[in-house]
């Protein structure tokens, strides 16, 4: 039951309404603005309408999760923070939670993003090294060409040592993908400063 300022909080004449006095709801999905009159406490979505599907709990009504099945793969290479030991359980921890998107704001080389087993409508992968965002850009848009250039990098120290004195600046992005994937895949532990050889 709501209080009988409901009607004054979903018109224009509830001034305490209209001057902003909202505060988000927890547990709120992520995409539904949920606020709350904190005058008469009554439930009001961003148009300030009542919120649809509300339980009596408070909570919204989860909607049926689409999730689709995907073939999880392994990492291109190791990074350091990689999660290839906790992979399963983490894995099996979001896919038990109710979800339509995935964000992974640090995505390294796919640690966990690549070993899911199901997949949302919505994925975001974001890094702040500019290797590893290149690094995907590059084969999304030009696989073909980065195989190519990858195709005759043979593993040794020599060459290992002459890609990681060369300042990726100076390449294009497919040459600075290339040499990022073949030092990862060739350093000790994922390091990416202070790489040393040793696969």
């Amino acid at each position: 039951m709501h209080s009988s300022n409901d009607s004054a909080c979903l018109s224009n004449k509830c001034a305490s309404c209209r001057a902003l006095l909202f505060k988000s709801e927890p547990g709120a999905i992520a995409g539904v603005i949920e606020i709350k009159c904190r005058r008469c406490g009554h439930q009001l979505s961003e148009a300030g309408e009542p919120t649809p599907d509300r339980q009596p709990s408070g909570r919204i009504k989860a909607q049926p999760m689409s999730l689709d099945p995907i073939t999880p793969i392994s990492p291109a290479a190791g990074y350091i923070g990689g999660k290839r030991n906790l992979a399963k359980r983490v894995c099996a921890l979001i896919q038990s939670i109710d979800h339509d998107g995935y964000a992974e704001p640090f995505v390294g080389m796919g640690g966990i993003f690549f070993r899911r087993s199901t997949r949302p409508r919505f994925e975001a992968i974001n890094d702040i090294s500019g290797d590893v965002t290149t690094l995907f850009r590059v084969v999304r848009r030009h696989y073909q060409a980065f195989v190519d250039e990858m195709e005759w990098m043979l593993a040794g120290r020599e060459m290992f040592e002459h890609l990681r004195s060369i300042d990726p600046a100076g390449l294009t992005d497919i040459e600075r993908a290339a040499r990022f994937l073949y030092l990862q895949r060739l350093a000790f532990g994922g390091k990416v400063v202070g790489r040393n050889f040793g696969v």
